[in-house]
């Protein structure tokens, strides 16, 4: 689709989101949210996406061609959701023929403290004790990544983290909650620590408009760590 094109109308992107603690669909516009179905990974798998994308669609009163590109959750994050979150993704572009967009977990938990202003750090664990992590700056209704995503050891974060002098914002797992005792962090409720997907289709939004945009052929996850996977032999 051409650019003059996405200027001319109100463009309207799907958001989903399968990398950690949800599995969900959302659809934002340039006119602000318009619908999420998410449930818990716990109870829906990666696999059953396109359920959630066709309730999203039906609660809004759209049609999947008024989507305008697609917005996906690719890392860090567990192997099977990404693999069925980006697969949903690419299924969905490819019949539409429409944008990919890649978004960083992360980042798309950094998005729920996009009106809180201050620094904001996004710790979620990866594997025994190594944590995916990131720092955000956060003012005016927009972000400004201060780090890349980062693997760190756990011993690593709570030495720096109880180090802070000036006001931070915690988004982290009640492990790393009840471990961190300083007067200058605000910790995060539990709810806040997810990926919404209505949050990845805002962010899919903003790197649309800035033509960030992925190739849906050779997109692939963005692990922490090699998968565990061995070859099977006869």
């Amino acid at each position: 689709m051409r650019d003059e094109e996405l200027e001319m109308r109100d463009v309207k992107i799907l958001g989903i989101t399968s990398a950690v603690g949800v599995v969900g669909a959302g659809i934002a516009s340039d006119g602000g949210v318009l619908a999420e179905c998410t449930v818990s990974s716990k109870i829906m798998r990666s696999e059953k996406l396109i359920t959630l994308v066709d309730d999203v669609l039906k609660r809004t009163k759209l049609t999947i061609n008024d989507i305008d590109a697609v917005a996906v959750t690719t890392g860090p994050g567990s192997y099977s959701g990404l693999r069925g979150g980006l697969a949903t993704a690419k299924g969905l572009v490819e019949a539409l023929d429409i944008p990919i967009i890649s978004v960083s977990t992360l980042h798309a938990i950094a998005f729920n403290f996009v009106d809180i202003d201050g620094t904001v750090a996004i710790a979620v664990n990866a594997c025994r004790d190594d944590y995916n992590f990131s720092l955000w700056g956060s003012s005016k209704g927009k972000l400004k990544r201060l780090t890349g995503d980062i693997t760190v050891k756990l011993d690593k974060i709570v030495e720096k983290l109880s180090a802070v002098k000036g006001k931070m914002t915690l988004a982290a797992d009640e492990t790393l909650r009840k471990i961190i005792k300083n007067d200058n962090i605000l910790v995060a409720e539990p709810g806040n620590i997810v990926p919404w997907a209505v949050n990845v289709a805002r962010i899919g939004l903003e790197k649309l408009k800035n033509k960030e945009v992925g190739d849906h052929i050779t997109m692939a996850p963005n692990y922490s760590h090699k998968p565990n996977i061995r070859e099977y032999r006869k």
